[in-house]
């Protein structure tokens, strides 16, 4: 990923998250990069975590249904 200023700006952003099949209003407190994947803790405590590929289409599309790696069902993410 070449342009980091997106990534900062999602810091605070309102999203809705589904995990797994209830939505839930959350806002971005932290994007983490991890080894092979991406971290989107939420203010709640919440978190997921996503590959880097889907984590680039979430900021292009502000929309994605994709496998969290956190516990390996399908979740969804809307920006608010």
């Amino acid at each position: 990923m070449t342009n980091t200023a997106p990534i900062t700006d999602l810091v605070g952003t309102k999203i809705e998250h589904v995990s797994p099949y209830y939505m839930n209003e959350e806002t971005v407190a932290e994007v983490k990069f991890l080894t092979d994947r991406v971290e989107i803790v939420f203010e709640s405590g919440c978190f997921t975590q996503m590959k880097l590929k889907d984590f680039e289409t979430l900021l292009q599309r502000q929309e994605l249904f994709y496998k969290d790696m956190t516990y390996g069902g399908m979740s969804q993410i809307v920006f608010a």
